[in-house]
């Protein structure tokens, strides 16, 4: 799969590191070879505190230029949701190239396929954006 993509792995950093997982997740760490861009990164509240996906904001990892947009993309994390919001930010900034995984790392670990995890301590989790860990609350968005 990593030789014929470029992996982008929507889960926040300590996820990705493998030194956190959502409650419903057997496994700790990430496809060998993908990317991390946390999706998480582009959610806002509005006045009333509602959370809302700034689309228009260009994710990090477009602005470093560490991909392009003729290299085809496989977009990834726990179960969906986040492969989602990732695909519509690329989307907005001219990326058409690109696949969804659907069932993500779900799948992933159900086949028993390899994962790499970080060496170190576990990052610190406040800093992951406005969300909590939204697959141990029953799939409902919380706040931290």
């Amino acid at each position: 799969m990593k030789d014929k993509y470029t992996v982008i792995d929507g889960r926040p950093a300590d996820y990705f590191a493998g030194q956190g997982k959502f409650p419903s997740n057997t496994r700790y760490g990430r496809v060998p070879g993908s990317i991390n861009q946390p999706w998480a990164d582009y959610l806002g509240k509005d006045k009333d505190g509602r959370i809302f996906i700034n689309a228009t904001m260009t994710p990090a990892l477009l602005k470093k230029g560490m991909i392009s947009k003729k290299e085809p993309l496989l977009l990834t994390c726990f179960g969906g949701t986040g492969a989602a919001i990732t695909y519509v930010l690329f989307y907005n900034q001219g990326y058409r190239n690109m696949r969804f995984h659907d069932a993500g790392l779900r799948r992933w670990n159900a086949r028993l396929l390899p994962l790499v995890r970080d060496p170190g301590p576990i990052p610190d989790k406040s800093k992951r954006g406005v969300l909590a860990d939204y697959a141990g609350k029953g799939g409902i968005l919380a706040e931290f």
